[in-house]
Formats: structure tokens, C-alpha cells, sequence
């Protein structure tokens, strides 16, 4: 029977049990498992053929393709490789934005991703970027590790200063990632996005990027004198607020999304941008799926 919660209902955790992550790279992972990767190795089914040369192993050519066309083939196998999937989570205080708050969102989206890769025999962790460091839920297999999952990313706050280089920076130096990870938040920062994006760019990682914002930030309601406060940094700014006002906020917006969206494209890093207005069973099954989070 299926732990309840409330990031994910039965019924829905039933229609998530038919996919899998995704894998856009072809990555040279060291972990043997129940996933057939693309590449090619040495295990029991068989992949293709190519011709011989000097150094192959002889117990791979195949005597029958020789005796027919007179040259020697080795036999090629499908690898089968265990996937690991990391999901990072943004825990500062500028995902508490929003009605609905943008963690809400962000951890009904990991623990979807987290409970395919359970059902799918994979392994997953979780990392909550918060301001005293990354937080774990370390590796978990199997679908009884659902509880697990799922009370870790509820504890997940969102709360304290932006914490998500200097994390990511902590944890790439600690865990020397490799597989899929999967990023999970609103991108908000004050330096631009292009330091947290430079350091997701490695040959070993097949990365997703999950960008949740507020429709309050989208398409602000917002009239008259006003002090804003930066719900990290706590200091705040007057403004009267204009037509011509939202207007220029729209399009510098619209800029910093760009930014991130060339920028992923050209590097290669998957990217999703989804509003918290947005149908979550839409968002998982029909978005992660065309992006190929999910397949």
C-alpha cells in the first residue's frame, strides 16, 4: 500500500509508476543496475556487430558471421547501467513567495521525480540548498523509501538568504556528482543567473533546470506607493508604482528569462519554466515529459 501524503495522492503516484527519468547525455557511469543505457558494454543482450581488431577479446567474436562472410566480427552488448538521479531543491527564503508559495510547488515537483526514480529501480537523492549548507537525503532505492522522500522535501523551508552557489559550489567539490540532476527553483538572483548556471555545466552530469515562479511575479498587480522588501536581504526599496513602471519591470523580467533560456540551450542544460498557476498534473505529465525530465 502507498504511504499517504500530501505532496502526491495515491491516484497519482499510481499513474507516475509507468515512466522513467529521462537521460539526454550518454554518460560513462560506473554503476551496474536494472536501466539499459545507450552505451555499449558486456552484459546479456545483445546490441550489434563490428569488425575485429587487434586487443579485442575473442569471446566475443562471433564464429557463425565469420564461417558466413569470411572475416572476423566481435559481438556488441547493451550495458545495463543503474541511473542516479540528484534533485536539488531551493530552500531560501524567496521560494516562502506567492499564493501559492513557490516551495510548494517545488516540492510536489521533487517528489514526483523522486517516486518515478523509486519506481523505476533507480537510485535518488535530494539536496536542500539552504543558507547554513546542503542538506541530504542520501541515496535511496525502491519504492518503501517513499515515506523517506517524502518527509525529507516536506521539511524542506523556505527561509534564510539565497544559498544556491555557494551550495551548489560545496556540493559539486563534495559528491563529484555524475547522472541526472535536476534543479528546482526560482533562479532569483541578485548577481544574475550566469554564476549558478557555469557550474551545472559538466561533462558527467545530465542536467534539468526547473524554473518556479509566482503569478504574482509574472504578471504583477501592483499600484501607488510602495516599500518593497527583498525577502533575503531584508532591506527595502520605495517606489511608486506606474504603468510605465510595470511595464519596464515586465521587460527587464523578460530579459533575465531569456538570459537563462539562451544560455541553458547553448550549453546544453535542459530547462523548464512553469508558473505556480499551472496544473501540476499538466506540469508532470505532459511538460517534464515533452522536456525529457520524464519519458
Amino acid at each position: 500500500m502507498k504511504e499517504p501524503s500530501p505532496l502526491l495522492t495515491g491516484e497519482f503516484m499510481a499513474r507516475l509508476e509507468g515512466l522513467q527519468i529521462g537521460m539526454r547525455k550518454v554518460l560513462s557511469g560506473r554503476f551496474r543496475g536494472e536501466r539499459r543505457s545507450r552505451r555499449r558494454g558486456r552484459s546479456v543482450e545483445f546490441a550489434d556487430h563490428r569488425e575485429y581488431v587487434y586487443g579485442d577479446d575473442i569471446r566475443f567474436l562471433d564464429w557463425h558471421l565469420m564461417g558466413r562472410l569470411d572475416r572476423l566480427f566481435v559481438k556488441l552488448y547493451h550495458d545495463e547501467e543503474e541511473l542516479r538521479l540528484t534533485v536539488l531543491v531551493d530552500g531560501s527564503a524567496s521560494m516562502g513567495f506567492g499564493r501559492p508559495a513557490k516551495i510548494e510547488l517545488a516540492r510536489k515537483v521533487a517528489a514526483a521525480l523522486g517516486y518515478v526514480a523509486l519506481a523505476s529501480m533507480s537510485r535518488v537523492k535530494v539536496v536542500a540548498l539552504e543558507e547554513e549548507g546542503p542538506r541530504e537525503l542520501p541515496w535511496q532505492r525502491g519504492l518503501p523509501a517513499a515515506g523517506r522522500l517524502f518527509r525529507f522535501l516536506e521539511e524542506i523551508p523556505a527561509a534564510g538568504r539565497n544559498a544556491l552557489v555557494p551550495g551548489l559550489r560545496r556540493w559539486l567539490a563534495e559528491a563529484r556528482p555524475s547522472g541526472v540532476a535536476v534543479l528546482v527553483s526560482d533562479l532569483l538572483l541578485r548577481e544574475g543567473p550566469r554564476p549558478l548556471l557555469r557550474l551545472l555545466v559538466r561533462p558527467a552530469l545530465d542536467v534539468h533546470l526547473i524554473q518556479v515562479l509566482s503569478r504574482e511575479e509574472l504578471e504583477p498587480d501592483l499600484a501607488g506607493d510602495l516599500r518593497l522588501v527583498d525577502s533575503e536581504e531584508r532591506d527595502g526599496l520605495d517606489v511608486s508604482v506606474t504603468a510605465g513602471l510595470v511595464r519596464a519591470y515586465r521587460r527587464n523580467l523578460a530579459a533575465y528569462l531569456s538570459g537563462i533560456e539562451d544560455y541553458a540551450r547553448r550549453r546544453g542544460l535542459g530547462y523548464l519554466r512553469c508558473s505556480t498557476g499551472v496544473s501540476f498534473e499538466d506540469l508532470v505529465l505532459r511538460h517534464l515529459r515533452e522536456q525529457g525530465v520524464l519519458q
